[in-house]
């Protein structure tokens, strides 16, 4: 078996103190001989402060093997029992740098990494906050994330007390780029920021994302974006209500005039309800957008299906498109999962 020269750890949450000494005995020469290079994410409750900072912060060049320990403390969502966590400040303690740690983490949380950290190279990483105090830390944090390689980002702003103040400025985001993002999800609830700031963030970030391909967002913030984008080719189209009429709800000929170059189009959160408003919503998508080869309505939904009606509704798409297209581009219809459905177009 071949001995571990590289160890690196992220992720570790310990409600005490108890298991760090354990911890740093075995990480030694003794029982890892090989192991030149060694990296580690702790986390511990906030309230373990002042034992923490007399057990391990003043004794670093005591107790520790490697001279390369920092810490500091921050805002997180912790595990807990059942499916929900609870947000509390958590003391981090990490190796030096932090960059190498953040190439392994799926969330990074508020501002502390961008002040602890130079970049960030990730496919897929989900910057979660829920406080903001000025634009220039709003920018610092982007600018980390600007400067490495980030495939997909997830904004996720919740739980927030207090966006920017009204009189503050985004200018500073004019020389941001994001060069490598092909994949962006908003997620900004609940709805503690204005929609007009939601939809500014939304149109810099779009703008500033040449190779972006793939979008998820809601419909109400998307519907205030300023600008065409002809790179995006993947939406999906984050609903806040379920509608029995979707086509009042979802202007097609608007969000074509946004985003032309869709080829794949999904719905999800709410539900678009099974009628004959649906049916004249999905001819409208397959007559309008002239790229699209596959739509996903209700993706991921969990109504209980109905085989009747999935019968009907799939009769009636049919019926209307040989009606009104003569060359009618559906060659498949499948219900995957309780009452999403998948559209292949020729």
């Amino acid at each position: 078996m071949p001995l571990v020269e590289k160890l690196i750890l992220v992720e570790i949450f310990d409600e005490t103190l108890e298991h760090y000494e354990e911890f740093r005995q075995i990480i030694n020469r003794k029982y890892l001989p090989c192991l030149t290079q060694f990296h580690f994410l702790l986390r511990f409750p906030e309230h373990l402060h002042e034992e923490f900072q007399q057990s391990i912060a003043n004794r670093f060049d005591i107790t520790w093997p490697f001279n390369n320990l920092d810490y500091h403390t921050e805002e997180q969502d912790l595990p807990c029992y059942g499916i929900y966590k609870k947000k509390t400040r958590v003391i981090l303690l990490y190796t030096l740098p932090l960059d190498i740690l953040l190439q392994y983490t799926c969330i990074i949380y508020n501002h502390s990494f961008a002040q602890h950290s130079m970049q960030i190279n990730r496919d897929r990483i989900g910057w979660k906050c829920n406080e903001i105090h000025s634009v220039t830390q709003f920018t610092d944090t982007f600018n980390k994330l600007t400067t490495g390689y980030v495939d997909t980002l997830v904004l996720q702003f919740c739980e927030m007390k207090k966006f920017l103040q009204n009189n503050q400025s985004f200018s500073t985001w004019s020389s941001l780029r994001f060069p490598w993002l092909r994949s962006v999800v908003f997620d900004f609830q609940p709805k503690v920021i204005k929609r007009s700031e939601r939809a500014y963030i939304i149109d810099k970030i779009l703008q500033m994302s040449p190779c972006l391909l793939q979008l998820t967002v809601e419909w109400e913030d998307l519907s205030l974006y300023s600008h065409s984008n002809t790179n995006v080719k993947h939406l999906r189209l984050e609903l806040n209500k379920s509608s029995k009429d979707p086509n009042t709800y979802i202007h097609i000929d608007f969000l074509v005039q946004l985003l032309p170059g869709i080829c794949c189009f999904e719905t999800s959160g709410r539900y678009l309800y099974f009628n004959e408003n649906l049916v004249r919503f999905v001819i409208k998508i397959i007559e309008t957008m002239d790229r699209l080869v596959q739509l996903i309505i209700n993706k991921y939904s969990l109504l209980r299906r109905d085989p009747k009606v999935e019968a009907s509704i799939e009769e009636a798409i049919f019926n209307a498109a040989n009606e009104q297209l003569p060359n009618s581009m559906i060659c498949q219809i499948r219900f995957s999962s309780c009452t999403e459905r998948r559209i292949w177009l020729s």
